[in-house]
């Protein structure tokens, strides 16, 4: 289970959860499908997916699992009469410990390849980063993905070969198909050895690779097509719509060395020189493993379409060579003095960063706010018709946020700015469109989020600015059939 250490790195990603409780487009997928699983039960008609169903499909399986771990929070928020909003920090708070209790398998097979205990240079290094453990309660399929992974990093270093290849397939049929180009070089490895155990172990591979394929593949095509109503691989279509059909740059491209000069060093930060002292301390076994993450995010430059999230999975390897780089520098006796205080400055100044990007991250979710202000400031018990715009949809709105059983919510999309929205009695749009109903509607707030960092004029630091206002219409709705 979990080691002292490991409980600290799980309290660092609790505050994480606290502090930042909503979620963004990104996550939409799996946090309506947690919310209708655990409120809607098998009542499938009244799902969000059918409504909302996203660019692609998208598997159940971790919904589902994340679902039954958090029935105990439903329970308890039901019987103390708490918010919607605290089962959603309860069903955040599992997925993070998932991946931690992974993080410590990972750990303590690292311990025993190695040799050597890592828990408090392990922690110290995760915890003065902020990226890992913020995406670790993320219901992304990647985050779902990045618990099969640390699992698969723990086999491969045990030397448990079922368990590696189960695993791999499991991450990589079900959630991530991306994941063959750093697992599948971690079974090469495995494979290369020696001549003689070369042929004995690609049988195994090839027997239980088919095996796991055939039941992975199977829970998937049933569980889905069931909570989609046809018949479905959703990871085989995630696939083809991204690789083979290449529509993910419809979201943006960024240079190919994007990830080693942009999201890898914001991700890692005095990771990379404590990582540097790792390698060259501990020679070939640890260069391997770095080896394969670099690989890794290689191969993935080739895709235009880049987000930190698609390379999370080398995180940990990366830090592991990091944390033994941090205890060869702590235990060195020769300029022991300038060593530590080294690590401490690399530790200080990671955690210092962490702290300000928490600080950013509390401020970007301005329509899970205005969603939540705007039901404390109206009779919980009124008539409303609230209609919430596309971006507040995509930063912090979602089921959990929609506590009044009596108000009608609408994230209906493409309707015009102005007339559009008239047969709502409030609606939550973007500042920038307010004056268009200045004669018509009542303001009632306005939410800020961040916009820049600025330091060459005053006001320096961090930048806020007006996102989302929320407004009430002046006279009553005549018309409710336009809803």
């Amino acid at each position: 289970m979990l080691g002292k250490w490991d409980i600290l790195v799980a309290i660092t990603m609790a505050i994480y959860v606290v502090v930042c409780p909503f979620t963004k487009v990104e996550e939409s997928f799996n946090i309506q499908a947690t919310h209708d699983i655990l409120y809607h039960r098998t009542d499938i008609e009244r799902y969000d997916h059918f409504e909302f169903p996203g660019v692609v499909p998208r598997t159940f399986l971790g919904a589902v699992c994340i679902s039954i771990l958090s029935i105990p929070a439903v329970i308890v928020t039901r019987v103390l009469g708490l918010s919607k909003l605290s089962t959603l920090i309860a069903a955040r708070i599992v997925l993070g410990l998932l991946v931690v209790l992974s993080l410590a398998k990972f750990r303590r097979a690292a311990e025993r390849f190695f040799g050597v205990r890592l828990g408090c240079y392990l922690a110290s290094v995760f915890i003065c980063q902020f990226h890992f453990l913020f995406y670790a309660s993320r219901p992304l399929p990647n985050t779902f993905a990045l618990v099969i992974v640390l699992w698969a990093f723990a086999s491969w270093l045990g030397g448990h070969r079922r368990t590696l290849i189960w695993s791999s397939a499991l991450a990589g049929l079900v959630f991530r198909s991306e994941l063959i180009l750093l697992l599948g070089p971690i079974m090469l490895l495995d494979l290369a050895p020696t001549r003689r155990a070369f042929a004995s172990r690609l049988v195994a591979y090839l027997q239980h690779g088919c095996v796991a394929a055939l039941v992975w593949l199977g829970l998937s095509v049933a569980v889905d097509s069931f909570f989609w109503r046809r018949w479905l691989w959703p990871e085989g279509e995630v696939l083809w719509y991204n690789t083979v059909m290449n529509k993910s740059s419809n979201w943006g491209t960024l240079p190919f060395l994007w990830y080693f000069y942009s999201a890898l060093p914001r991700s890692l930060l005095g990771a990379i020189p404590l990582a540097l002292v790792g390698v060259a301390a501990y020679g070939r076994r640890l260069a391997n493993m770095v080896a394969v993450a670099l690989i890794f995010v290689l191969l993935y430059s080739f895709l235009p379409h880049k987000e930190l999230r698609f390379v999370i999975y080398a995180v940990p390897l990366f830090n592991l060579a990091a944390a033994l780089g941090l205890k060869w520098l702590w235990e060195r006796q020769s300029y022991r003095l300038l060593l530590r205080l080294s690590c401490v400055a690399l530790i200080g100044g990671g955690m210092m960063t962490s702290a300000g990007f928490l600080f950013i991250s509390h401020h970007n979710y301005p329509g899970g706010v205005a969603l939540q202000r705007l039901q404390q400031t109206l009779q919980p018990e009124g008539h409303v018709h609230l209609h919430m715009c596309n971006a507040a949809a995509q930063s912090g709105v979602s089921r959990f946020g929609q506590e009044n059983m009596t108000w009608s919510y609408s994230k209906k999309e493409n309707l015009e700015a102005g007339d559009g929205l008239m047969p709502y009695s409030h609606i939550i749009v973007e500042a920038k469109y307010a004056s268009l109903y200045q004669d018509t509607h009542k303001h009632l707030f306005s939410v800020q989020g961040f916009s820049r960092l600025q330091w060459r004029q005053a006001p320096r630091g961090m930048i806020l600015e007006d996102k989302l206002v929320a407004l009430q219409r002046n006279t009553p709705i005549l018309d409710r059939r336009k809803l």
